[in-house]
């Protein structure tokens, strides 16, 4: 994530854009905190859901059969509220930071997202077959105001 930083940054420079975004600090807290904290949330409750280990994809080593797919609390409303954490994080920084490559750095991570959830989409299904393609047709990949 720190490249897309980088990469978004020498873009802006390159581009000529502003560095600092035209907003004022009073918009960017009111915008941004509420971003902030519902990343903070999904993120931890991502994380004590799942646990730590399975969260950092320890299901994908030898031992870890038998693992259940986790469909309830948050994951009931979304498959993916990690990653949507982390895109609330990100705009949040932007908005917070008002620093004008957070912007272009929010939608490189929206695309690692999309990409990289599109992978774990077809490994998810290979491992747990029909109940995962009924849960994928019942909740979204990411947005939950995006219901079926």
């Amino acid at each position: 994530m720190a490249a897309y930083i980088l990469v978004s940054w020498w873009a802006v420079k390159a581009a000529g854009l502003p560095g600092e975004l035209p907003l004022p600090v009073w918009a960017a807290w009111v915008l941004g905190l509420p971003l902030l904290l519902a990343g903070g949330f999904l993120i931890l409750a991502g994380l004590f859901r799942l646990g730590f280990q399975r969260a950092a994809g320890v299901e994908y080593f030898p031992g870890a059969e038998g693992v259940q797919l986790e469909t309830s609390g948050l994951f009931a409303y979304t498959r993916n509220p990690m990653y949507l954490a982390g895109i609330f994080i990100f705009a949040a920084l932007a908005l917070l930071l008002r620093w004008t490559p957070m912007i272009p750095a929010t939608v490189l991570v929206y695309l690692h997202v999309l990409a990289v959830g599109k992978w774990e989409e077809r490994e998810l299904a290979a491992r747990y077959g029909e109940a995962y393609l009924a849960y994928r047709r019942r909740v979204p990949f990411l947005w939950p105001w995006l219901r079926r």
